[in-house]
C-alpha cells in the first residue's frame, strides 16, 4: 500500500513506496528527527547532484 505524500521541495503530490533509501536526506535535514519529502523527480536530482560531488 502507497502512502500520499507532499514533495518538501517542489510541492507536487506523489505516491511513496517506501522502496528507496533516505538515509542521506535524513543526515542532511537540520532537524536529525525529521525527513524529507522528495517526489521521485527532486530525489533524482538530489542524488545526481550529490553524486557529482
Amino acid at each position: 500500500m502507497a502512502t500520499a505524500k507532499k514533495c518538501d521541495r517542489c510541492g507536487k503530490l506523489y505516491e511513496h513506496l517506501g522502496k528507496r533509501d533516505i538515509c542521506i536526506l535524513k543526515d542532511m535535514h537540520p532537524y536529525p528527527t525529521e525527513s524529507l519529502d522528495l517526489c521521485e523527480e527532486c530525489y533524482k536530482k538530489l542524488t545526481e547532484w550529490l553524486n557529482n560531488k
